[in-house]
């Protein structure tokens, strides 16, 4: 997350929802970040999500542990 420039980039929300939680996702293009929630377990492993980005592309998705800021999982996604 420190390599996303917070202050400069035209950020705006992003249509977003995941099934049993909470998700919030702001874009700017080229750069997009975002939190998840579970209000029905532990963690958000195995929940599905739904993000409503505009146009189509390869994107690099990369899960982080919030209280550790340890890389969990990226994944590449092409739509």
């Amino acid at each position: 997350m420190s390599d996303i420039d917070f202050a400069n980039l035209p950020f705006e929300p992003v249509n977003a929802s995941a099934e049993n939680a909470d998700i919030y996702v702001m874009d700017a293009g080229k750069e997009c970040f975002g939190w998840m929630r579970s209000y029905t377990k532990k963690n958000v492993e195995g929940t599905p999500l739904t993000i409503f980005k505009k146009g189509n592309g390869i994107f690099t998705v990369s899960w982080f542990d919030s209280w550790t800021g340890e890389t969990i999982k990226t994944i590449i996604i092409k739509f």
